[in-house]
């Protein structure tokens, strides 16, 4: 028996390729989860990718002629994949981060339930509604390395506050003296 290849439907008839993508992404450091939408269909449920291979797929998408559209959560992995998407050709919308519908009533909160809201809410965007997410302006990646650099220092100094009251907090005396017989005799220089 012959198995059906991409361009062949179940029936074996060619199936028409889309002319536009929607992807709503939900990124993370060592995965992305995708929603994508091919012209006006039903999403297609959502799935786990490495984020250079959906790049990949994005760049042959591009290549054969389809117009890709995505979006994604601004968070603590930055702008990186927003600037490869771009290079690869694709639009996309880096979005601020907020509780979306499907979180709200059922406080329920998957990757494939943001990647599906961000695409619901992609497609709201693209047809008119400019209220369906707020855009991020995408600083520089200049501007991007110093705010790295002081959140970076922010988050130093908050541990070491929480390290200090951690300290004290284990302290039997009161006036946040060093318990005796922890620490070396001569002070810390001699440990």
């Amino acid at each position: 028996m012959q198995k059906n290849t991409d361009k062949e439907g179940s029936d074996g008839r060619a199936k028409a390729k889309p002319e536009v993508i929607k992807i709503g992404l939900d990124l993370h450091a060592r995965q992305v989860t995708e929603c994508r939408q091919l012209d006006g269909s039903t999403p297609k449920p959502a799935q786990k990718w490495d984020p250079w291979k959906l790049l990949n797929q994005v760049e042959e998408w591009l290549k054969g002629g389809i117009k890709v559209y995505s979006c994604y959560e601004a968070g603590t992995c930055g702008y990186w994949y927003h600037r490869e998407l771009i290079k690869c050709g694709a639009v996309n919308y880096v979005v601020a981060p907020r509780v979306l519908e499907n979180q709200r009533s059922k406080h329920q909160k998957t990757d494939r339930l943001d990647a599906r809201a961000l695409l619901d809410n992609l497609e709201s965007y693209l047809r008119g509604n400019r209220h369906a997410m707020s855009i991020v302006a995408v600083p520089s990646p200049q501007l991007e390395e110093q705010r790295s650099v002081v959140r970076y220092r922010e988050q130093l100094l908050r541990n070491r506050r929480r390290a200090e009251a951690r300290g004290r907090g284990i302290s039997p005396e009161p006036g946040n003296r060093r318990p005796r017989g922890l620490v070396a005799t001569g002070g810390l220089e001699a440990v």
